[in-house]
C-alpha cells in the first residue's frame, strides 16, 4: 500500500474513533437526566427493593430514550451521519472499487485476447 494511502487510512481510523467517542458521550450524558426523571417518577409508584428499582429505572430509561430518539428524528439522522453509517459507506465504497478493478482487469484481458 502506498505511504499516502496508509496515512489517510490511519487518519480515517482516528477520526472514526473520535466520532464514536463523541457519540457515546452524547448518549451517556443524555441518559443521565432522563434516568433521574424516571427514577423520581418510579419512586412514587413502586415499592420494589433498591436493586430491582434500579434495573426497572434503567430499562424504562432505555425504552424512553429509544422512543424519544425515534420520534424526534435522531435515529434517522444517526443512520445517515453516525459512525456506523460511515463505516458501512466506507465498506461499500471499497467493494465498489474492488468491482471496478476487477472489471478493468477483465476488460484489459479481453482486449489483449482480441488482438
Amino acid at each position: 500500500m502506498p505511504r499516502c494511502h496508509h496515512k489517510e487510512h490511519n487518519q480515517k481510523i482516528k477520526d472514526g474513533r473520535r466520532k464514536l467517542l463523541v457519540e457515546a458521550l452524547t448518549v451517556g450524558v443524555s441518559l443521565v437526566p432522563l434516568y433521574w426523571i424516571i427514577s423520581k417518577i418510579t419512586t412514587n409508584i413502586t415499592t420494589a427493593p433498591p436493586e430491582s428499582k434500579a434495573l426497572l429505572d434503567a430499562a424504562l430509561t432505555g425504552f424512553a430514550f429509544h422512543l424519544t430518539a425515534e420520534a424526534s428524528g435522531l435515529n434517522a439522522w444517526y443512520l445517515t451521519h453516525g459512525y456506523a453509517a460511515e463505516k458501512q459507506i466506507s465498506r461499500l465504497a471499497d467493494k465498489q472499487n474492488d468491482i471496478h478493478s476487477n472489471l478493468d482487469g477483465l476488460w484489459d484481458t479481453r482486449r489483449r485476447h482480441r488482438r
